[in-house]
Formats: C-alpha cells, sequence, structure tokens
C-alpha cells in the first residue's frame, strides 16, 4: 500500500476538518465557510444592510462639516462686524477647525481662519 493512501485512510476525518477550515492541501483553494458565510449573507441582506451603514456615515460627516463650516463662518462675521468674542469662544473655534480639517474639509474655511487667527493676535479677541 501506499504511503498516500495510508495516510487518506487513515486520516480522512482530519483531512475533512482540514478543509472545513479552508486550509490549503493542494493547489486548489476549497473555503466552504467562507462560500456559506457569504450565501448567508446575501440571504439576510447584510450586504445591502452594511452599504446604507456606509452612506449613511458619509451623509453624517458632510453634514457635521457643514455644521462646523457654518460656525467659523459665523464666528468670523461676528469679528469683522466688530462683535468682541471671548477666549472660550476662540478656543472652541480652534478646536471644530482641527476637526474640521481631520474630516477633509476644504481650504475656503483657511481663509475664515487666517482672519480669526489675525483678529486674535490684534486683541479683538478677549
Amino acid at each position: 500500500m501506499n504511503i498516500i493512501e495510508h495516510i487518506v485512510e487513515s486520516y480522512t476525518w482530519l483531512i475533512g476538518v482540514l478543509a472545513l477550515l479552508g486550509i490549503e492541501l493542494a493547489p486548489i483553494k476549497v473555503y466552504p465557510i467562507k462560500y456559506i458565510g457569504q450565501c448567508l449573507s446575501k440571504w439576510l441582506g447584510i450586504k445591502q444592510l452594511d452599504d446604507k451603514v456606509n452612506n449613511l456615515k458619509k451623509e453624517v460627516d458632510n453634514n457635521e462639516l457643514d455644521r462646523i463650516r457654518y460656525e467659523i463662518l459665523q464666528f468670523s462675521g461676528s469679528l469683522r462686524n466688530g462683535l468682541k468674542r471671548s477666549t472660550t469662544d476662540y478656543q472652541h473655534i480652534e478646536d471644530i477647525f482641527k476637526k474640521y480639517t481631520s474630516k477633509g474639509g476644504n481650504s475656503y474655511i483657511m481663509h475664515e481662519m487666517e482672519y480669526i487667527r489675525e483678529c486674535h493676535d490684534k486683541g479683538m479677541i478677549l
């Protein structure tokens, strides 16, 4: 009897377990658990749910960017109109600007932040 035939006959159960786990025993790769998982996720609609969650996350991020942009514009507008703002307000604007840039905000607000920082340096912010 050939050594390979002996191993196959003696360890059939082990080869079956390894095949179920997706262990590669030959150049042919078979991942039955992965295939079953894909079928289940398709049947349960998990892929569509994941897409909806990702779209919702993008929408929330865009809304957050809009809110921050508006708040920075309001702050710089109030400084242009001669309103004195507190250091606490200035620190808040600096903090949300960091958040804005980390979320991928554009350079238009950068010009407004430069104006706000100039006002801070000139003492227009108490």
